[in-house]
């Protein structure tokens, strides 16, 4: 649970800002480029944040292009690495 909070919180605040970043006329659109660090853990949470989090910017107009992994993330991206045994 507490990280789906994290998750949610750390892709609203980048998305956002990088929505406030594109020009009107751009596509609203988003890539979201995500991580996983421990290879153990469920993938049940990431797939729920990834919905949640799809489903709450669709209600604003903007989409989320969801990539797997960093590598090939466009500069503009924004780049989530999750771990669940974080300290």
């Amino acid at each position: 649970m507490k990280t789906r909070a994290i998750t949610s919180v750390v892709l609203m605040a980048g998305v956002l800002a990088h929505a406030q970043s594109i020009g009107a006329n751009a596509e609203p659109t988003v890539t979201v480029c995500m991580e996983r660090i421990d290879t153990h853990a469920s993938f049940a949470v990431p797939a729920r944040a990834r919905e949640l989090a799809s489903q709450m910017f669709a209600g604003i107009g903007l989409v989320i292009e969801w990539r797997n992994g960093l590598p090939g993330c466009p500069a503009q991206g924004i780049r989530i690495s999750l771990s669940y045994d974080t300290p």
